[in-house]
């Protein structure tokens, strides 16, 4: 399973924990108790001990975010639109909770371009590692 389909998978079991918790207690699960329950997971399943902890506390937060939506737009009495589970090719993706916290291409001029399921370096990150090589290499003595 890749990191996307983690990250889906992780949306949806929270969903289903706040579905659940709410119709078995009539009260709902906050985000922090979401994000204890993540460390205990990432404990004991190694498909959620892949996830990066502050990726997973963003992905939970995209969903506490939904809920957010839902209950304001219920109170202003507009059509609410509950938060769905979401299917692979509906997941958009998952993020990282601060600058720094992910990868590092180690090239300023790197960009991350996403062809659909995949993503990949554009040519950039080709020619900044040749750049900086030349810039290692002693100048030409004339």
């Amino acid at each position: 399973l890749d990191l996307k389909g983690a990250h889906q998978r992780l949306y949806n079991a929270a969903l289903e924990q706040r579905i659940g918790a709410y119709r078995l207690t009539g009260k709902g699960v906050s985000f922090a108790g979401q994000c204890r329950d993540l460390t205990e997971l990432r404990v004991g399943d190694p498909v959620y001990a892949a996830i990066n902890a502050q990726s997973g506390q963003v992905t939970l937060k995209r969903l506490d975010l939904a809920f957010a939506a839902f209950f304001r737009r219920v109170e202003a009495g507009q059509t609410p639109g509950f938060p769905r589970f979401k299917s692979f090719d509906r997941f958009p993706g998952f993020g990282y909770k601060t600058h720094g916290d992910g990868w590092r291409s180690g090239c300023r001029s790197a960009r991350l371009r996403s062809d659909g399921a995949r993503a990949r370096f554009s040519a950039w990150a080709g020619l900044c590692r040749e750049a900086a090589a030349d810039a290692r290499r002693p100048a030409p003595s004339e």
